[in-house]
């Protein structure tokens, strides 16, 4: 199914439920659980961020699952063209200590640099083959949008943002 055919699933759910999400009914809640476990990037971040509220689900995402149930941010690089799109998610998001940069295999030799919306600078952190996330204190940083981008040799791997809020 599309994007835009599963948005309009979403879009008829919410119609059959006179416009009130708890008054899904179990089928229709059954597959809203489905989108969002199933982590698909069209709309998975929306079912998830629904199911949380419905009280279905007591938390966001924990860092060993797969990047694609957390906020997703796909990049093309030099590569795209054989089909190689990684990506890279920072959880939680918003954050107020540390936030948790989760990347796919394969990226673990790379570097995460961290920069501020006005394009500082606010850390580099080599990733040395440690594989899954890497974890990023921020009590420090103040209230914001930041940008982190993962490289390795030259090439931009991938890029994801999050928000420190006090």
């Amino acid at each position: 199914m599309e994007i835009t055919g599963k948005l309009d699933q979403l879009g008829n759910m919410l119609m059959n439920a006179s416009g009130i999400w708890e008054d899904l009914t179990g089928n229709d809640r059954s597959e809203l659980m489905s989108y969002a476990m199933a982590g698909d990037p069209s709309i998975g971040a929306l079912s998830w961020a629904t199911m949380l509220a419905l009280g279905e689900l007591d938390s966001l995402p924990s860092p060993t699952l797969p990047a694609v149930q957390k906020s997703r941010q796909t990049v093309r690089n030099e590569r795209a063209s054989s089909g190689f799109h990684p990506t890279i998610a920072a959880y939680p998001n918003p954050a107020a200590d540390r936030v948790q940069i989760s990347y796919l295999e394969g990226m673990e030799q790379g570097s995460l640099e961290v920069f501020d919306a006005q394009g500082r600078l606010m850390t580099t952190l080599n990733l040395n083959g440690q594989k899954a996330f890497k974890e990023v204190v921020v009590q420090n940083y103040p209230s914001g949008l930041y940008l982190v981008r993962l490289s390795r040799d030259g090439y931009l791997l991938g890029e994801t943002k999050f928000n420190v809020t006090r």
